[in-house]
């Protein structure tokens, strides 16, 4: 994630997994404290927090919108549910001359 967060410290990018972090109901003041933790890459020490991985994840909004981020981007604000899954396959990148 953007701005220095370390959202999953652990994750590594060739593993074939999700790297979960998910957060239990927290205040905004309680928020705004996680901040320096999420920053250290340390947050998985606080009790309201839970590390996991998955090869996929299926989230549905219990009441109201489920807005979701990629890599920092706002990617939907009103979506009910989410289902993020890994694609195993190789990515086919195209690019100009390397010299360039």
């Amino acid at each position: 994630m953007g701005g220095g967060f370390m959202m999953a410290p652990e994750a590594l990018p060739d593993d074939g997994l999700l790297d979960l972090c998910i957060a239990g109901q927290l205040s905004r003041i309680g928020i705004l404290k996680m901040i320096p933790r999420f920053m250290k890459g340390t947050q998985a020490t606080h009790p309201k927090i839970k590390m996991g991985r998955s090869e996929k994840i299926h989230v549905v909004a219990i009441k109201g919108s489920l807005p979701a981020h990629a890599d920092g981007e706002t990617i939907c604000t009103a979506g009910s549910e989410l289902r993020v899954e890994i694609v195993k396959q190789p990515l086919e990148i195209l690019h100009g001359p390397l010299d360039a």
